[in-house]
């Protein structure tokens, strides 16, 4: 347990320090990121889940935003959704870092992390879902290698953390509506990761 708040500790500290870079473009841009620190220390440390993207914000755009989970249990969503606010600084072009993770301990439902890039951090435990029903879980990429243009007042998946009582999943292109559809009722259990912008 220890190794668990000294980790998320460090990724506080290191999100904070964070500093500011150029953007290429006049939109925000979000993208997958491979090469993530926090997702090799999940990985060996065998904490469970996590996906790290990385974004940037042009200079001069007054946005607002958050980073939020939904729950779907058997296809259908569940009011225990969390979310987290994207709390940018005003002017001056950013990069930092967002992400999602699951840390999963044995014989109980795992605890749901967030954070953002001004570094914060927050937790909640998937109580009372049907996790320990699950057979085989997994995680799905919807922005994979690509750059993402994000627009405002609109609401795009990251990710899902997808389970079944079965023993086979398939992939979904989460981007399209009929596939996401079907992913979502043929698991017992789908995390949806999204992020949304709006004008201040």
């Amino acid at each position: 347990m220890k190794k668990i708040y000294y980790f998320l500790g460090a990724i506080a500290v290191m999100l904070l320090a964070a500093g500011c870079a150029k953007a290429e473009s006049g939109a925000v841009t979000i993208q997958k990121n491979p090469d993530s620190d926090y997702e090799k220390t999940f990985d060996e440390l065998t904490l469970g889940e996590l996906n790290e993207y990385t974004y940037h914000r042009p200079k001069d755009e007054s946005l607002t935003g958050e980073i939020f989970v939904e729950l779907y249990e058997n296809g259908v969503k569940q009011e225990n959704t969390t979310s987290l606010s994207l709390d940018w600084e005003e002017g001056g072009e950013q990069k930092g870092a967002l992400g999602m993770g699951l840390i999963e301990h044995i014989q109980e439902e795992p605890s749901l992390l967030l954070y953002s890039p001004d570094g914060t951090l927050k937790s909640s435990n998937l109580q009372e879902t049907n996790w320990k029903d699950l057979s085989i879980r997994g995680w799905q990429d919807a922005v994979r290698e690509k750059e993402w243009s994000l627009e405002t007042g609109k609401e795009y998946i990251l990710g899902a953390y997808t389970g079944s009582t079965g023993n086979e999943m398939s992939m979904y292109d989460l981007t399209d509506e009929e596939e996401l559809e079907e992913m979502l009722n043929s698991h017992e259990f789908v995390l949806l990761f999204k992020i949304s912008l709006t004008e201040k």
